[in-house]
């Protein structure tokens, strides 16, 4: 039975169930982000801290409450948060104090800084977009497998006349370099 259904037994709200569960009044079991709740030994224990008390319905004779787990400790309050945060604009670490105002501004001025110095160097040729570098790769690249796709084709009609193994192997070095330089000059 969980804290809802075992506080409209008692006439109560979920939060007070969930409480005395909290509280160790009661004996439960959290799972999950519900408490479960025995009712026969829940009820063993709780008439005598409900003065007396009855559940609204009435059950049968409760047998005898099993041996209750002690109550859980509470758990150590969490370390206080720092007064101050750190001077840095590194991320911070969770659980840190937020910014400040003059460690905002001061991001925010490094930030514009280094937008007006790209910006510049845009300008000056210094830089160029990604976008431009790939589509030169990209037409550098076709020009270099069409020049290789055709090389059989080129020199097909040369290498049927040649005999000499160092000759055809002469032709064939020309024919790479040549596919090669045009790739290198741009």
């Amino acid at each position: 039975m969980n804290a809802e259904q075992y506080g409209h037994r008692w006439g109560v709200s979920k939060k007070t169930a969930a409480q005395w569960c909290r509280d160790g009044r009661i004996p439960a079991v959290k799972v999950g982000k519900e408490w479960q709740i025995d009712p026969t030994a829940a009820d063993a224990v709780l008439p005598e801290a409900q003065d007396g008390r009855q559940p609204r319905r009435a059950t049968a004779a409760p047998a005898p409450a099993p041996a209750a787990k002690p109550p859980v400790p509470p758990r150590p309050a969490p370390p206080p948060r720092p007064a101050k945060p750190p001077a840095d604009l590194k991320i911070q670490q969770p659980g840190a104090g937020a910014p400040t105002l003059a460690d905002a501004q001061r991001a925010r001025a490094v930030y514009q800084a280094e937008r007006e110095r790209l910006a510049l160097m845009r300008e000056k040729e210094e830089l160029v977009l990604a976008s431009e570098v790939e589509n030169v790769y990209f037409t550098k690249a076709r020009e270099l497998r069409e020049a290789l796709l055709n090389l059989a084709t080129r020199l097909a009609p040369t290498l049927a006349t040649v005999s000499d193994a160092a000759e055809c192997h002469r032709l064939l070095t020309e024919e790479h370099a040549v596919a090669l330089r045009s790739l290198a000059d741009g």
